[in-house]
């Protein structure tokens, strides 16, 4: 009997824990991250910033050089433990830094093994910081930026300090700062071969990357494309042989290796030049009136004249070289001449659903999936098929108005299933990309913010706080089990829906990590923790640029919580590492904290760990399976394997 009750003791002492370390900390917490690279934990408080090893559960370093740093710019610099953080600049102004020399945008790189601050741009004497390019395959950075009143081009090399170079580019004196203010362009694009081209001043400069010498220079260039498939730069100048009323841009391209003309002649665009699309060997340019198709191998126009188009948004090609558009609330098809094919245009969007848009062609018909409706349209006729359309938004006109309406929405696409799963205010839709199968409502959850959701081997996984559904490939349940919540749903999962509230997660002064995952776009449109649809090939096409949701599928960056009551997993890029297959979580029950794992094929809970509620504000590093539970003046680790 004595060594049964022993046993029963020893289980539940193992069951009801205290933490395996404790952390004190000073001041207020701003921000806490897990570094994907290492797994360390960093907070950073009011008084100081604190890296925390999670191998040791012990703090590495402590510094109070980082007060300054905007959180929220966080941004891992490859395979290593170097990071980017943005610094509060004195005055958040592009404009006001360029005009008057003051000071502005700054970043530091931080190691967060050490805690030492491997980067400072302050300390080179910039003042202010414009454009900024990370080269994952080269480890280095490059950015511009005014020092002592000019403008410079500056190449650090994140493996090697030596080979840093920096170039003078212009004197920003006041009148020459006014003028590039009014003509607003200022554009860095790297190319895959070693070169960097920036324009300044109307004037293109051509670098090698490796020592900054300037190898090419190209006057009265208003601004660049790169292609990086064919390698092709595209150069954008006004014709200032017509009058303003008859503008025309001269287009050229180069072989960007050697900076060689590819076309004999420049092609004439006529109108303002709104957006410029590369895609299929095409260069599509939207102007206010319309748009021109130009061959990137011959310079040839498509057609010499379209039909008029005003307020166009976007182009879209499609097969036999004809176009989708989508023009203001409406969408349709121009045929191969730069004319109507349809007969009339059909609405996919409400007036304030605008945003994000979903186009696949599929043989003989086209899917259009949009906040407002799913529409299956005839691409030849632009007939409607089958119950077409269906009504996601169903709000009224004057709850759309007084926005009182948040439709939470997002998508996703199974290319293994040629299938859409469509989240619209709490309903979950399914439609097979086949003819005449109407979307069908496949299951309701508790709560508008968008799930989390992860393709399994044989359905799909959504979780929801601490509500779990596995649905099968054809939206039948596996099984739908809820546990008890702890807090509220975090800022960053609440926010991930249409507008600009997921976006400012994200956001900072230099716009960095967007631009970053603007890049990315550019070659790559849709990533839905499924597989990667490449744009040229699965003509599924959206304005990504609103997208905010997409963001954690192209890039590495772990969610920044910058207040508290934050309960969610962070991945590493480390392979292997982390259990796929469980989810570890929090419930709160009997006034205590419970530390549960989840089975994601079969739905099982298990109990890891328990202890008394004194703090809601938790993390969970998924990858180590361990827990942060943060409190005013320390922070309490727990293992949980």
């Amino acid at each position: 009997m004595n060594r049964i009750l022993i046993f029963i003791i020893f289980i539940l002492s193992s069951f009801t824990s205290t933490a395996q370390n404790k952390i004190d900390i000073k001041g207020k917490v701003k921000a806490k991250i897990i570094n994907q690279q290492n797994s360390n934990l960093l907070v950073a408080t009011s008084k100081a910033t604190y890296g925390i090893d999670p191998q040791t559960q012990h703090l590495k370093w402590t510094t109070k050089k980082l007060k300054k740093v905007i959180y929220k710019s966080y941004m891992e610099l490859g395979e290593s433990s170097l990071i980017l953080l943005e610094k509060k600049p004195l005055i958040n102004s592009k404009f006001l830094s360029k005009l008057f020399n003051t000071k502005g945008a700054s970043f530091i790189i931080l190691d967060t093994d050490t805690g030492e601050i491997f980067f400072d741009s302050t300390r080179l004497n910039y003042k202010s910081i414009f454009n900024l390019e990370y080269f994952p395959k080269d480890k280095s950075i490059l950015f511009t930026g005014i020092k002592h009143k000019s403008f410079f081009l500056y190449h650090l090399k994140l493996t090697d300090k030596a080979k840093n170079w920096e170039v003078k580019l212009a004197d920003n004196k006041f009148i020459k700062a006014a003028k590039r203010q009014l003509i607003g362009n200022d554009n860095l694009i790297p190319n895959q071969n070693g070169n960097i081209f920036w324009v300044l001043d109307n004037q293109l400069r051509v670098f090698n990357a490796k020592n900054g010498q300037v190898t090419s220079e190209i006057n009265n260039v208003k601004d660049i494309d790169y292609e990086p498939n064919s390698d092709i730069l595209i150069t954008y100048k006004e014709n200032i042989n017509v009058s303003k009323a008859n503008k025309e841009t001269l287009i050229s391209a180069y072989l960007s290796g050697d900076m060689s003309l590819l076309w004999e002649q420049p092609v004439k665009v006529f109108g303002k030049i709104k957006k410029s699309i590369l895609v299929d060997g095409r260069l599509i340019v939207i102007t206010q009136t319309g748009f021109d198709v130009i061959s990137l191998k011959t310079g040839q126009k498509q057609w010499e004249k379209s039909e008029s188009l005003p307020l166009l948004e976007d182009v879209i090609p499609t097969v036999n070289n004809q176009y989708f558009v989508i023009q203001d609330q409406f969408f349709f098809k121009i045929d191969s001449t730069g004319q109507k094919a349809w007969k009339n245009p059909i609405k996919i969007f409400k007036s304030d659903d605008r945003g994000l848009y979903f186009i696949k062609q599929q043989r003989k018909y086209v899917l259009s999936i949009t906040p407002s409706f799913i529409h299956k349209i005839n691409s030849n006729t632009g007939e409607l098929i089958g119950e077409s359309p269906k009504t996601l938004n169903t709000s009224s006109f004057a709850e759309r108005g007084l926005k009182l309406f948040n439709n939470r929405y997002h998508v996703w696409f199974d290319s293994v299933e040629n299938t859409f799963l469509i989240f619209s205010n709490s309903r979950l839709y399914r439609t097979k990309v086949e003819e005449k199968l109407q979307p069908q409502l496949i299951f309701t959850f508790e709560e508008k913010s968008v799930p989390q959701f992860e393709r399994r081997s044989n359905g799909y996984f959504f979780r929801q706080n601490n509500h779990f559904v596995y649905l099968d490939e054809e939206g039948h349940k596996i099984y739908d089990t809820t546990s008890s919540k702890i807090v509220k749903p975090s800022l960053i999962n609440t926010t991930q829906s249409l507008g600009k509230q997921g976006y400012r997660i994200y956001s900072a002064t230099l716009g960095f990590i967007p631009k970053q995952i603007d890049n990315a776009f550019k070659s790559v449109l849709v990533s839905t923790n499924v597989g990667v649809l490449n744009r040229s090939s699965a003509f599924v096409y959206g304005n990504y640029h609103n997208y905010t949701t997409l963001y954690d599928d192209f890039t590495s960056l772990p969610q920044v919580d910058v207040g508290s009551y934050l309960e969610d997993d962070f991945k590493t890029s480390k392979k292997g590492k982390i259990d796929k297959n469980t989810y570890v979580f929090v419930t709160y029950e009997e006034e205590k904290l419970y530390f549960k794992s989840l089975n994601k094929e079969t739905g099982q809970i298990v109990n890891l760990k328990s202890t008394p509620l004194k703090s809601t504000d938790i993390m969970i590093d998924q990858a180590l399976k361990i827990a942060y539970v943060f409190f005013k003046d320390h922070i309490e680790i727990y293992g949980l394997n």
